[in-house]
C-alpha cells in the first residue's frame, strides 16, 4: 500500500523511524544484524504530525481532524 507521508521523525537513537501518512501512521526500525527495515506498526490513522515522547517511549500523532492519539508501550 502506497501512501502520502506527510512528516518524518526519527527517535532519539536513529534506529527507529516514525511516519504520519494520508491513511496510516507507520513505525520502523532499522534491523542491524540483517540490514535491512522492519515495520513493527502500522495504524489506520490519518495522520497529519507525530512526535516522539521522552526515550522513545511513546509515540504522540494527531490526525487531520484534530484528535491525539499516545501510542506506547504497556507497563
Amino acid at each position: 500500500m502506497n501512501t502520502m507521508i506527510r512528516k518524518v521523525e526519527w527517535d532519539y537513537t536513529g534506529q527507529y523511524l516514525a511516519m504520519a501518512g494520508a491513511d496510516s501512521l507507520i513505525v520502523e526500525y532499522y534491523d542491524k544484524g540483517s540490514k535491512g527495515w522492519k515495520e513493527l506498526l502500522r495504524k489506520a490513522i490519518n495522520t497529519a504530525n507525530a512526535k516522539w515522547g521522552a526515550n522513545a517511549e511513546t509515540l504522540v500523532a494527531i490526525n487531520t481532524e484534530g484528535s491525539l492519539f499516545v501510542l506506547g508501550a504497556a507497563a
